[in-house]
């Protein structure tokens, strides 16, 4: 008999009214951010054509689709979307785990109540200067005003995630303990002490901040790596990486900048980096990725990878990877592209008697692609994060993604020629076979060269490129048939859902860079680093050694959050582009996913079948060494990466 649920029926009736307004709210900006690509695209259309563009184009993204963005937030936190850690959750009790739960969601109201505020303020601040835009003399107060409002909305509806799992905590905790839980009680205990522990130091803070703050002041190496330290507890106790990164970085800023400056500071970059025109870049891609999905894209490209490759040696393993690849041409995330082909070919392959290791291990390393071939919302995060040209990023993803889909397809010939029966033989497709496979892949054709090729040549802009291939889903998926009601409801909630949370994680993010930054943590440790007078790629190794365990045990999107501030200062103070580093980065992170034991893209697929942990690792194992001799070469060989950016338009 299940449990009942926590908490009285006004707390249901509540979160269930919450949800259901934010979702209108989210999807309410998900229809304006389409409204704006196609005001983009118009704009873009009209300066090549007539040379008359949109006047004042670019103050209306940086502030219109700001409140979208925030207006996608409220709903990431009722829907409970959140990025976490759970390495360690199989460990936890329930009553740790309720305990852990309540706190995270409490940390987590800080974050957003803090943000509400300094917006707020910094809207009053503008509103006392007068100030309006440069172009269009619009007032900017009032748009600010309406973040700090959207802010409030999600503080709301994370308030009644605090009541939730305040009301989830005081059920499991009145409940009897299990029969022989010592165990339980132990780490129970553990829990509720370090919670004391954290309380206690919280009050000596307030009572004797100067001195705290002095002591912190002293060593600024250590307080700041006792700052990550903490961090990492916190993540690795479940608690949502977005707050408590936020969170981590208002104490850190505060000690070291005391309070007022520390504030007035974070306040103001975060509302300089919602206001940003290339902030729009990230969701817009996001989109173009979903409708992609809804729009039946993955079928077709792994349709005709299969017509392409099915009279080869191991074609349906292939085919596999070439359609995993044509995926994350238009959809960006390596998750989504092991799911979604990964339901496409798995099927198929186990029809047609492929070894379930040969399958597992292709979907699998084939989903890393999904960040590898761009677009790649990774790389935007990492761009807007280290203020590098999106552009050059793609285009230096070009070259490293075609290396990966070499090194796979000779992987599986190495396979198949080991175990021919790991692939059975296949008749070859006719000609009529591939050209109606090619025609109804013509969809995803276009819209890569649209988006790669204008962002290339130089026609398109970053935040072009990115309505473009927005437009042009959005068009296809409506030719095609594909925005029915349900299809279009499920295609806005898992848009406005990714896109809250993912923007949840970015302001955490800021906020513990200021942190960092305010420490002088990268400049220490790259002075340290120049201690050690170690040759520049000895210290890259020891990096890339360090990501490929982080990316086994973490979203590429949460390890970039966390240590691009971090490293990507150090990586530039030895001599290296940063633009080469951001495709590194991608490069080793997702070879870590498909890396045993703890690799993301591994459990992803074992949620999709029914076959072994142990089989699917046998079958990443030879894609893992493939991944290893790429990284080499990109290492070794730099202008694997940087030859194609250095032959842009500019």
């Amino acid at each position: 008999m299940s449990a009942e649920p926590a908490g009285p029926a006004w707390l249901a009736r509540a979160e269930f009214l919450s949800k259901e307004s934010s979702r209108w709210l989210a999807t309410a900006g998900v229809i304006g951010m389409i409204a704006i690509a196609a005001l983009t695209v118009a704009d873009a259309v009209m300066r090549w054509f007539t040379v008359s563009p949109i006047n004042g184009l670019n103050e209306i993204v940086s502030m219109v689709f700001a409140a979208m963005v925030v207006a996608c937030l409220p709903y990431a936190l009722a829907a409970d979307v959140q990025l976490t850690i759970d390495l360690l959750e199989k460990y936890m009790s329930a009553r740790v785990d309720a305990l852990l739960g309540a706190a995270g969601a409490l940390l987590n109201l800080a974050f957003f109540v803090f943000v509400t505020w300094h917006v707020a303020r910094y809207a009053e601040e503008l509103s006392g200067e007068g100030r309006i835009t440069v172009i269009l003399h619009w007032p900017q107060p009032p748009f600010m005003y309406a973040l700090a409002v959207l802010f409030a909305l999600a503080s709301a509806v994370q308030l009644l995630v605090v009541v939730r799992a305040v009301a989830e905590a005081h059920r499991v905790l009145a409940a009897p303990p299990p029969a022989g839980g010592r165990k339980d009680v132990t780490s129970f205990s553990l829990v509720v002490a370090a919670l004391v522990l954290s309380c206690a130091l919280g009050v000596y803070a307030w009572w004797d901040f100067a001195a705290l703050r002095e002591s912190v002041r002293a060593s600024p190496m250590l307080s700041s790596l006792a700052g990550l330290l903490i961090l990492w507890l916190l993540l690795l106790a479940k608690m949502p990486m977005g707050g408590i990164m936020g969170m981590v970085g208002i104490w850190g800023s505060i000690f070291f900048l005391d309070l007022a400056p520390a504030m007035s500071a974070l306040g103001t970059n975060v509302a300089g980096f919602l206001t940003n025109s290339e902030v729009s870049v990230l969701p817009l891609f996001l989109l173009m990725g979903s409708l992609a999905a809804v729009a039946g894209m993955a079928e077709d490209i792994y349709r005709l990878a299969h017509a392409l490759f099915c009279g080869l040696r191991g074609g349906l393993a292939l085919a596999t990877i070439g359609g995993c690849a044509g995926f994350g041409a238009v959809t960006g995330s390596s998750v989504a592209t092991v799911a979604t082909i990964g339901k496409v070919a798995l099927p198929e392959m186990e029809r047609r008697g492929y070894s379930p290791d040969l399958t597992m291990g292709c979907i699998a390393a084939g989903g890393t692609l999904g960040q590898l071939v761009p677009p790649s919302t990774a790389i935007i995060v990492y761009a807007l994060l280290t203020e590098q040209s999106i552009g050059q990023l793609f285009v230096g993803e070009v070259v490293p993604a075609v290396v990966a889909v070499l090194l796979y397809f000779i992987t599986i010939n190495l396979f198949t020629r080991a175990r021919p029966s790991a692939a059975p033989p296949t008749q070859p497709s006719t000609s009529a076979q591939i050209l109606d496979a090619a025609r109804g892949a013509i969809g995803v054709l276009t819209l890569f060269l649209l988006v790669i090729g204008g962002l290339y040549s130089g026609v398109f802009t970053a935040t072009e490129s990115a309505s473009v291939g927005v437009v042009v889903a959005f068009a296809y998926a409506l030719v095609r048939g594909k925005l029915r009601p349900d299809n279009f409801w499920r295609m806005m909630a898992e848009s406005t859902s990714t896109i809250g949370m993912i923007y949840i994680l970015i302001l955490g993010a800021i906020t513990f860079s200021f942190f960092i930054g305010a420490a002088g943590l990268p400049e220490k440790m790259s002075a340290w680093a120049s201690g050690l007078h170690a040759p520049p790629l000895a210290l890259i190794w020891v990096i890339l050694l360090i990501y490929l365990f982080l990316g086994c045990v973490m979203d590429s999107f949460g390890v970039m959050i966390i240590t691009t501030p971090i490293i990507a200062p150090l990586v530039a103070q030895v001599g290296y582009d940063l633009v080469w580093w951001g495709v590194i980065m991608v490069v080793v992170v997702e070879t870590g996913m498909i890396t045993p034991p703890f690799g993301l893209n591994i459990f992803m697929l074992k949620s999709i079948s029914n076959v072994s942990l142990a089989t699917i690792y046998r079958g990443v194992f030879p894609f893992v060494l493939a991944d290893l001799i790429k990284l080499v070469l990109l290492v070794l060989i730099p202008a694997t990466v940087m030859w194609l950016p250095s032959t842009m338009y500019r």
